[in-house]
């Protein structure tokens, strides 16, 4: 449902400032999680000497993320500074394919390139690829959300690693399990048998107490 908002969201403010970018092109959704790798492809049949990899979205409108020119056969490629490290591309100028890593919320948004030449007579000719990129970057759900944790941006998504505090809370349980069999143990091995044999130690001091008693008692009957 999020993605859906987004795309909407997004094709709104593509709407607000191009709108041919999304007319007869080939539209692709995809959602990632926090540190994973997003993968998209421009192309085009004519031959053209330069092309540029733009953005959408409705933090910052359109911008563009990278510049890649042909001349005399070679290449050279201009990226901003928040995908400089992160940004990849190979292939030719007529298909490319376009990598960003490390992905964070930010990087949200539509995708899509731009192709240019300049004339002889030094018009601009631009052509968008065929193609445009919807992304949304997301946390992942099954990392659970504790203060001040921290989930590193990587090629693979580290969550916060719970085991040292379930395995301390495990052995303080089965420590307090341990203690309290153990002194189970040395009530019934000790300490009730101490207090049987004093019982019937009473038992037997009390007794003759009691014959002797017995005996006054038939005496004095018979005087």
């Amino acid at each position: 449902m999020d993605l859906i908002l987004m795309v909407l969201v997004s094709a709104f403010a593509f709407s607000a400032s191009d709108s041919s970018v999304l007319k007869d092109k080939s539209l692709s959704l995809e959602d990632k999680f926090l540190g994973e790798s997003f993968s998209f492809t421009c192309s085009t049949s004519d031959e053209m000497r330069n092309v540029g990899v733009y953005k959408s979205n409705m933090a910052k409108g359109k911008t563009q993320i990278m510049n890649v020119s042909v001349k005399n056969g070679d290449k050279t490629s201009t990226i901003t500074n928040a995908y400089e490290k992160r940004l990849h591309f190979t292939g030719s100028m007529k298909e490319m394919s376009i990598t960003i890593t490390q992905l964070i919320e930010e990087d949200s948004g539509i995708y899509w390139c731009q192709y240019s030449n300049v004339t002889m007579q030094g018009t601009v000719v631009t052509i968008d690829s065929k193609e445009v990129a919807t992304l949304l970057v997301k946390e992942p759900t099954h990392c659970p959300t504790v203060p001040g944790s921290i989930t590193s941006i990587s090629s693979s998504i580290v969550c916060p690693d719970s085991s040292p505090s379930i395995i301390l809370v495990s052995f303080s349980i089965g420590t307090a399990v341990v203690v309290f069999l153990m002194f189970s143990i040395m009530i019934a091995f000790h300490i009730i048998p101490k207090i049987k044999t004093l019982s019937s130690g009473r038992s037997a001091e009390s007794r003759p107490n009691d014959s002797v008693y017995e005996v006054m008692s038939t005496t004095l009957r018979r005087t």
